[in-house]
């Protein structure tokens, strides 16, 4: 999904996959990590190199990122993060220590911080330890099709002020399922929002997809057929400006199936209605009435929109996707959206796969569907 998200801004042949959870990302500017909910950090390129096996990688990483060091000797902290490799937790501790014994020998005294699972860092770690160069590095080394790449973080997902508009903000309803703000940045890059565009969330709850639209520059508008609802988004948008300059957000309560918007439609970002909430196994006649009720509710919905929008038009839409009775069910509508006037937007990362958010454990996730109006 995050792939996905690089693939719409900067389009597909700036990306280059450098193993599992690595890609490398040609952009004229630089790439703002907390505009970007599926990146969890970004790093600087120093160097790549041609490897025959795990001695010469092991080699040339340890050199590079030795000499990098030396010429910072301000440097206190060090982290190694690898990707792409057959690497485990051990060698990955191990790679680290050799290089901290090579710069003692050299007079370096720096500190390790070790990944706590699996072979790279997380957010958290980077953050707290400073490793975006506030007092260290953390050196990111992605291998594939034999190729070595190392590079060191600039930059990492600010997750303190994510939590803070997901669990910090006035209002939140977990009883119609919430949508986390990382999800809602990449529905938007998903639609390539921009600053100064408009962005209608004719299904906005308590208005996730419209504050970060906000935070973007955007300008954002948003409905809900629940008055509670509107409200809700009202209060969080005032809250959210109180720290943040943003644009005034446009409310409305309205029937997305039936409203006709006043102002220019740019793009659409929205997440429909989710259906009830399951557990277990389903009945077989429950599952198609609930299938049923969401496939009509997003007919209607893109229907109505149709008439409003001008070709071309780009849309994000989380429709839901059920993990029940060991298969995944999806919307109908989804793999026919041709037959009432949009084209569905294919990505080359996803090789003709849907993009499916779920949480392990979840029996409802959610489908992106990126679509164009012909």
């Amino acid at each position: 999904m995050g792939v996905a998200e690089l693939e719409s801004l900067y389009g597909s042949r700036a990306i280059t996959g450098l193993g599992s959870g690595c890609v490398a990302v040609e952009a004229d500017a630089p790439i703002l990590c907390e505009r970007l909910g599926g990146t969890i950090k970004i790093a600087e390129y120093l160097c790549k190199s041609r490897f025959s096996n795990m001695s010469t990688l092991s080699s040339f990483v340890i050199k590079e990122i030795v000499s990098f060091v030396e010429k910072s000797p301000t440097v206190k902290k060090i982290g190694i993060s690898i990707y792409g490799l057959r690497a485990n937790p051990a060698r990955a501790i191990s790679l680290s220590f050799t290089i901290k014994r090579r710069l003692m020998a050299k007079g370096l005294h720096v500190k390790l911080v070790i990944p706590s699972k699996d072979t790279a860092l997380n957010a958290a770690q980077i953050k707290y330890n400073g490793l975006d160069g506030k007092e260290g590095y953390e050196f990111i080394i992605s291998a594939g099709k034999g190729e070595v790449w190392v590079g060191r973080t600039r930059s990492v997902q600010n997750i303190d002020s994510y939590s803070k508009r997901d669990y910090g903000r006035p209002k939140r309803d977990p009883a119609t399922g919430m949508l986390p703000p990382k999800l809602a940045q990449i529905m938007l890059n998903l639609a390539k929002v921009a600053s100064d565009s408009s962005v209608i969330d004719p299904f906005c709850g308590t208005g996730a997809i419209l504050m970060e639209a906000a935070l973007m520059g955007a300008k954002p508008i948003g409905c809900d057929i629940n008055k509670r609802m509107v409200e809700d988004t009202r209060e969080n948008m005032a809250w959210l400006s109180k720290e943040n300059r943003i644009k005034e957000c446009k409310t409305y309560i309205c029937d997305a199936t039936a409203f006709k918007f006043r102002e220019k439609i740019d793009h659409v970002v929205t997440e429909i209605y989710l259906g009830p909430r399951i557990h277990g196994r389903v009945k077989e006649e429950e599952m198609r009435k609930i299938i049923d009720d969401c496939d009509t509710l997003l007919r209607k919905f893109l229907a109505n929109l149709s008439h409003q929008l001008v070709p071309k038009t780009r849309c994000c839409i989380a429709v839901p996707a059920w993990f029940v009775n060991s298969r995944i069910f999806r919307l109908p509508t989804s793999r026919r959206l041709d037959r009432i006037g949009y084209k569905r937007i294919e990505f080359e990362c996803m090789h003709g796969r849907p993009i499916i958010y779920h949480r392990e454990a979840q029996a409802v996730g959610r489908e992106l569907l990126v679509v164009e109006k012909t």
